[in-house]
Parts: structure tokens; C-alpha cells; sequence
């Protein structure tokens, strides 16, 4: 065997060790393993070791890590930030698992510096702002759509707001979960979408009428009102 040779296997051998400790390390939550792992080994940020096809970022985010998923983006944003963007086996991003669980703090720290990942999809078609909208997170919702304003268009918001496989957008999403309170908060920021028709030729309006719930409280009468407003 050639000095070459040998060397890179040594190399390989040296990166499987790492891979195998960063799977025990993030399986056991030890964290802080994790983060040295990351730190001196940049070629584990785009490893996908969950059983979701996630990486340990995803896992940290999932776990509501919030101090850890810190130290992880910052480890990241030195060498790559692309390894930001990864998508699991379902296309979900760090992003939207932070969505997902509402964190306004994990979501900045991931899109702050990278806020191009705001418009990935996931294989269903959905973005970080319908993640957070289909969970009921207005407030991840709200900064997530300031992030977009700030750095885009609201044209742009809107093509995140809306899947393109149904044709569904965040306010029909919104009134199927029963969100009402976020879908009041929708009309006002995305008057563009009362109006809006999926694939099925349905508006919001005919999502509301299917829920004798949204006639129960003030707060979702006070979003037909709106609704209707917006309709004249």
C-alpha cells in the first residue's frame, strides 16, 4: 500500500469514527458533543443521521435546543451556511422545524443571515410561513413574514403563502386548523388572499362556512367580518 493511499484511508476511517459519534452523541442529547464534533469536523454539518433524514441540527431544533441550535448555526455560518438548508427525507429545513414549534428565537438565529430559506419548500409544498401558519404560531408567523418584507417582496411573501400542488394558501390553512386569531391576523397582512381559490375552487369564506365552531366566539366572528370586508 502506497503512503497515499494509506493516509486516506486513515482519513476515511478518521471521518466514519466521527460520524458514528456524532449519531451516539445527538441520539444520547449530548449536546455539547455535538457542538465540538461540528466545530472541528465541518464535513458532519450536511450529514443527515436521524431516522427522518435529518441532520443534528434538525434534531437540535426539534429537541427546542434553543442555546445549542445557537452555538450550531454559528459553528455553520463559518464554513458553510449552505449546510443551513439541508432538507430531511420530507424537504422540512432546520427553518421549519423552528417554525413548526414556534420559536421565534431559533428562527432567527437560523434565517437572520440566510434569509433565503424562507422561500424552500418541503416535498408537500410548503414553506417556513405555511409551517408556522398550519401550526398556529402567529408569533414565528409574524417574524417570519417581517423577514420576507425585509429581504424581499410581498410578492414574493405571497408565493410563499401558498402551496403550489392545491393551490391552498396560508389562510385556508389557517381556517382548516381553526386558527381563527391568526386568520384574522392573515386577512390584515395578506389582503390579496380572501379572495384566493385552490384547486378545488374553494375560497376561505367556504372553509369558514364548514365550521359551525367559528360562530361560537368573538374572535372568529370577528373573522367573518373581516372576511367579508375585504370581499366588498
Amino acid at each position: 500500500m502506497s503512503i497515499m493511499s494509506s493516509s486516506s484511508l486513515v482519513v476515511e476511517i478518521e471521518s466514519l469514527e466521527n460520524l458514528e459519534k456524532l449519531f451516539e452523541m445527538t441520539l444520547r442529547g449530548k449536546w455539547e458533543e455535538v457542538v465540538k464534533i461540528y466545530e472541528n469536523n465541518p464535513s458532519t454539518h450536511k450529514v443527515r443521521i436521524t431516522q427522518t433524514g435529518g441532520t443534528a441540527l434538525h434534531a437540535a431544533v426539534i429537541q427546542n435546543e434553543k442555546e445549542i441550535v445557537s452555538k450550531l448555526v454559528k459553528v455553520i455560518m463559518k464554513e458553510d451556511r449552505e449546510a443551513l438548508g439541508v432538507q430531511n427525507d420530507a424537504g422540512y429545513t432546520a427553518l421549519h422545524h423552528a417554525a413548526s414549534v414556534g420559536s421565534v428565537g431559533m428562527c432567527k438565529c437560523i434565517a437572520k443571515d440566510y434569509p433565503q430559506l424562507i422561500s424552500v419548500k418541503t416535498n408537500r409544498s410548503k414553506t417556513p410561513l405555511y409551517i408556522a401558519v398550519l401550526n398556529g404560531k402567529k408569533d414565528a408567523f409574524s417574524y417570519l413574514h417581517s423577514l420576507c418584507l425585509s429581504s424581499e417582496s410581498m410578492a414574493s411573501c405571497y408565493s410563499y403563502a401558498k402551496r403550489d400542488r392545491d393551490g391552498t394558501t396560508i389562510l385556508h390553512a389557517a381556517i382548516r386548523r381553526e386558527h381563527f386569531d391568526l386568520g384574522y391576523l392573515i386577512i390584515h397582512m395578506y389582503e390579496d388572499l380572501v379572495n384566493s381559490v385552490n384547486n378545488k375552487g374553494l375560497t376561505p369564506i367556504h372553509f369558514l362556512a364548514s365550521h359551525s365552531s367559528a360562530f361560537k366566539s368573538g374572535s372568529k366572528l370577528g373573522l367573518w367580518k373581516g372576511l367579508i370586508y375585504k370581499c366588498k
